[in-house]
């Protein structure tokens, strides 16, 4: 289930530099990936069984996104303030915590991070939009 996480993100990523026309690198890293996940797969899954092959693949999903992502943050060159950085990791930690100490379990614990998730969002962005819109619309009276 954790690797959903990472996989997603690939997607995106992979998007991205797809589109950006750097397919040479794509397959680079997609041989990597797939070095990589046959190795641990390789080594895992006789210890481990079920439970290596699945650690197998959040480890070559977290690695593939961390290289797509460090090819896209060079390629685009971007910059992310700090204090930006920092907002996300305290949300992703506090998301983190209150989902693992969380007293209801299931479809309720999901919930409780939905709208956890959109409170922080709404929180982070609803002021600067808020401030554009006021803004536009005392410039186009």
């Amino acid at each position: 289930m954790w690797a959903f996480i990472p996989l997603s993100l690939n997607y995106v990523f992979g998007t991205l530099l797809t589109a950006a026309g750097q397919l040479k690198r794509m397959n680079m890293l997609a041989a990597a990936g797939l070095a990589l996940n046959l190795g641990l797969n390789y080594w895992l899954i006789p210890r481990q069984g079920a439970a290596g092959a699945a650690l197998a693949t959040l480890l070559t999903q977290a690695f593939m996104f961390s290289l797509q992502f460090a090819v896209c943050f060079k390629l685009f060159q971007w910059h992310f303030a700090p204090a930006f950085m920092l907002r996300l990791l305290l949300a992703a930690a506090s998301l983190l915590l209150v989902g693992y100490y969380s007293p209801l379990s299931g479809l309720q614990n999901l919930l409780l991070q939905a709208v956890l998730s959109v409170g922080l969002l709404v929180l982070w962005f609803g002021q600067p939009i808020y401030q554009r819109l006021k803004s536009f619309k005392q410039g186009g009276n």
